[in-house]
């Protein structure tokens, strides 16, 4: 059976999603489609593209990833599609596929989509998220062969890449998204906090505002109700959480980044 997900910041209370999803099986009708979210925030192709970084791992081969976070939309900005490690990736040339694409090795196509013949007309200028990607994913994903949709693209819109930036003895690190518990979600891979510090990597710290946590712990429940923790999450990566409650809200967290200090043990390389 093809396999389509769906990744938006179209929130549930539009009916944009499942237009979406009735193209797509208009276009397909053996197609099964999967919501990755379609909870990012509005606008933030840098949210979306880490989210898709890290999702697309989860879905078997063959899967087409639709993602759409399209700030540009009515713009001249180009529509992508990509395959890489047997998936396809469709969505507008914005920087948001260029994370997952730049973290698979080996050979990739990307091309720029040009093909309107998609069994779907055009209504209004500012919807391709329904007249455009998920009809083109879903073709994609039926077995549409990635040469018909348009000619290469070898100089797509980039991103800045995900990681921290050191700052004296410390890192400046990016809170790249915060969850619906509140969970300050860093970029900081547990990989780089084992590789710097090696035994002692769960002794960082890290500082929000004027707010210092220490020590990353395994679970919530190894601090007391209310209290500020770090931990890796489900993304692999450091965040800063509190036990039942939001760190967002308890560290008055507002936008910025934070600064990751390494262990106090002077043995430890920066």
């Amino acid at each position: 059976m093809p396999l389509l997900s769906l990744l938006t910041d179209f929130g549930l209370s539009d009916p944009f999603v499942g237009e979406m999803k009735g193209i797509a099986k208009r276009v397909s009708p053996n197609l099964e489609v999967i919501d990755v979210t379609h909870g990012i925030a509005r606008g933030d192709v840098r949210e979306a593209a880490w989210v898709l970084a890290k999702a697309w791992r989860m879905f078997p081969e063959g899967t087409c990833h639709v993602a759409v976070v399209d700030p540009g939309v009515g713009t001249g900005r180009k529509a992508l599609a990509a395959s890489a490690a047997g998936h396809l990736f469709v969505a507008p040339d914005n920087g948001l596929l260029m994370p997952a694409l730049e973290s698979i090795p080996g050979d990739r196509e990307l091309r720029e989509v040009t093909l309107r013949e998609i069994d779907h007309r055009r209504r209004g200028t500012t919807f391709d998220g329904r007249d455009l990607f998920a009809p083109i994913g879903a073709r994609l994903a039926s077995g549409l062969r990635l040469a018909e949709l348009g000619p290469e693209v070898h100089d797509p819109v980039g991103m800045a890449p995900f990681r921290p930036v050191p700052a004296d003895d410390a890192w400046d690190v990016e809170i790249v998204r915060v969850d619906r518990f509140g969970n300050l979600v860093t970029v900081v891979e547990e990989a780089f906090l084992r590789e710097k510090f090696e035994e002692d990597w769960r002794a960082v710290s890290v500082r929000v505002g004027d707010r210092r946590i220490s020590g990353v712990q395994s679970g919530y429940e190894d601090v007391g109700p209310g209290e500020p923790l770090l931990t890796v999450g489900g993304s692999g990566t450091l965040e800063v959480a509190v036990r039942g409650g939001s760190a967002r809200e308890l560290l008055g967290w507002e936008g910025s980044g934070v600064r990751l200090d390494a262990p106090s043990d002077p043995r430890n390389p920066r």
